[in-house]
């Protein structure tokens, strides 16, 4: 029996989706990469925005037929949204059940085959990538921010136990694979529920002492969270990237304070000087929500303010959403949808031409670069491969090599040209 997945959302989504395949395909189904060629269609969902919620409506308005395939749905909509979905799939399921996900199947279809398993995040994913993994250590929220589903959807923080991670690791760089992202809704607060006695910082040192050549990003951060003892141990080990992302949300002191998140302008300032102080070259991306409920024009002065004084290299900016059930939602909308809209295209304008600005700099310097893949074009002249690659602080690089290069490979690149996405050069030692 075959099964498709299409998954809406975060890394969190996409790595509950590679375990996904691994429960199925123990249970004898074949994974194809066509809903059409499925008996089986799964929707891993994701709650935090209406556009998200909209798009998962529409595949299963598409696709939903009595002679068609069996549709479940799993993820943040299943606790939000349960009767709205039973009513339009063939089933939900929590991904925390994924164990009994066989049996569930089999009760819609009466052909899959039941399995044992785990706890779901000890699953052992099918990872897409050959080089590069994403390792969940946490999963849920403590924080309760007004506008997010996150508590409600993915329940309350919970993290994995730091020897299973560790194994997952060993395992996966015993196969070759050279970068990690270890992921969680708030990283930071990793360790908290656990009975052995461990913070995020000590289980990075952990990583690190994993005798092999590989990276670790890590994502998502909170402001309020992160310690100078995270921000030493980044800079002292080198197996971590300097790489932070970390979710400002708004540089306005009201609209924060409106928000839940417990921190200031101020404190991102602070925060943020002493990164750039203590890790050399250090990369920096957010999140931004344009258009919450009170947001007046100085508000959001505040937040261009505060992405010029930071210098992020990326932002992930959403349009101010309510999400049923969480204190935002109660609050009255002032900004209109063309507001929110000009606001989101100010900030990206500011980020992309400072991009550029820093970008340039690098020009003539010499940088680590993973290659992670190849494109090749053929004329009837000769054949080119383009490599392309990121570098520790994220950046996408575009490099040509005289020499055949494998993914997977550490080479230093030399920069020629500066984009707002990253960088072009060529590979002078592979």
């Amino acid at each position: 029996m075959n099964f498709f997945i299409k998954t809406f959302g975060c890394q969190m989504n996409k790595s509950d989706s590679e375990r996904i395949v691994t429960t199925l395909q123990n249970a004898s189904m074949t994974h194809v990469d066509c809903p059409e060629d499925a008996d089986v269609i799964i929707l891993n969902t994701c709650s935090i925005r209406k556009s998200a919620e909209d798009r998962v409506f529409t595949f299963l308005s598409r696709n939903k037929k009595s002679d068609g395939p069996t549709i479940g749905v799993t993820g943040c909509m299943v606790n939000i949204q349960k009767k709205k979905l039973s009513e339009k799939a063939s089933f939900c399921f929590e991904i925390k059940d994924l164990e009994n996900l066989p049996q569930i199947i089999g009760k819609q279809t009466t052909k899959a085959v039941t399995i044992d398993s785990a706890d779901y995040l000890n699953i052992a994913p099918s990872l897409e990538s050959k080089i590069h993994a994403y390792i969940p250590i946490m999963s849920g929220c403590d924080n309760f921010c007004s506008y997010c589903v996150v508590p409600y959807s993915r329940g309350r923080e919970v993290s994995r136990k730091s020897e299973n991670i560790i194994q997952e690791i060993n395992e996966l760089v015993k196969k070759g694979y050279k970068a990690f992202t270890l992921i969680g809704q708030n990283v930071n607060s990793y360790g908290k529920n656990l009975e052995e006695d461990i913070n995020f910082e000590q289980l990075l040192r952990r990583i690190c002492a994993i005798d092999a050549d590989f990276w670790i990003w890590f994502v998502s951060s909170h402001p309020k969270d992160m310690s100078k003892e995270l921000i030493n141990t980044i800079a002292r080990e080198q197996k971590l990237c300097s790489y932070i992302h970390f979710a400002v949300q708004s540089g306005s002191d009201t609209i924060l304070k409106a928000m839940n998140r417990h921190y200031t302008h101020n404190h991102c300032i602070e925060l943020t000087d002493y990164i750039k102080a203590t890790i050399p070259n250090v990369s920096l991306s957010t999140d931004i929500i344009v258009g919450f409920p009170g947001e007046t024009t100085k508000d959001f002065d505040d937040t261009l303010d505060l992405c010029k004084r930071i210098d992020f290299n990326m932002a992930y900016i959403s349009r101010f959403s309510p999400r049923p059930g969480t204190k935002a939602a109660l609050l009255e909308e002032t900004v209109s949808p063309q507001g929110k809209k000009e606001r989101e295209h100010l900030i990206l304008d500011i980020l992309k031409n400072k991009n550029i600005q820093n970008n340039k700099k690098m020009i003539g310097e010499t940088v680590t670069v993973l290659i992670d893949k190849q494109i090749v074009t053929k004329t009837r002249e000769e054949k080119n491969t383009l490599y392309i690659g990121k570098t520790a602080p994220f950046k996408t690089v575009k490099c040509n090599s005289k020499k055949p290069i494998e993914t997977g490979q550490f080479v230093r690149v030399a920069i020629t040209n500066a984009r707002d996405w990253g960088f072009e050069g060529e590979v002078v030692r592979a």
